[in-house]
């Protein structure tokens, strides 16, 4: 059985990832230290390497308990635009990073 872990996410998504343990900054309160710089670049590499298997990604921060809170904010960016530091995000702050180079295979 599948866990769906907010009710932001696309229903049709299907594949999600969570984080049980590591640090990724929360924006604003960033150490820009080599920690947080490390896991964000092997955040950003998993994030190019699952943009080759769908045309959607969603990215989604929240503390535990508070996944179906209100939306703090809502971004789109497309997989040619993404850097690690965009996904610096808010709390609660859903990312939707678009592949258009992304071609169906049957």
């Amino acid at each position: 059985m599948r866990k769906t872990y907010s009710k932001h996410f696309n229903p049709t998504c299907n594949f999600q990832v969570a984080i049980s343990e590591g640090i990724l900054p929360l924006k604003g309160e960033e150490q820009n230290n080599d920690y947080e710089s490390k896991s964000l670049k092997i955040l950003h590499d998993y994030i190019i390497k699952a943009s080759k298997e769908s045309d959607t990604l969603e990215l989604y921060t929240s503390w535990n308990g508070e996944e179906n809170f209100p939306l703090t904010n809502k971004t789109e960016l497309t997989i040619e635009n993404l850097t690690p530091e965009n996904l610096i995000l808010r709390d609660r702050e859903l990312l939707i990073i678009k592949n258009k180079t992304f071609t169906y295979t049957t």
